[in-house]
């Protein structure tokens, strides 16, 4: 991957309290091609957005929401999930956004 594709890399910030599944899930996000931002807290990812303005997308694990509680754009995928599931998710998300 030359220096080029490294800086134009989308940017996914990436916030899960369980450090191996943050491992796997940035491990499986780096592969595909996206520069990860990875985070523990949401006070430390509120800070990372604070400082970064090229953040494409926020992953994070939550309790199952309805409709009315996610963001706008936003998508709920349930665990398990595969990971090309995930990417499939990112993918369109990133692309439907300016």
């Amino acid at each position: 991957m030359s220096l080029q594709d490294l800086q134009h890399r989308p940017v996914i910030l990436l916030v899960e309290d369980e450090p191996l599944l943050r491992f796997i899930v940035s491990d499986l996000l780096d592969d595909a091609g996206f520069e990860v931002i990875e985070t523990g807290a949401a006070d430390e990812a509120l800070t990372w957005l604070e400082v970064r303005d090229d953040v494409r997308v926020i992953v994070t694990d939550m309790q199952m929401p309805s409709a009315a509680e996610l963001p706008a754009g936003g998508r709920f995928v349930a665990k398990p999930c595969e990971g090309s599931l995930v990417l499939h998710h990112l993918r369109e998300m990133i692309a439907s956004t300016p």
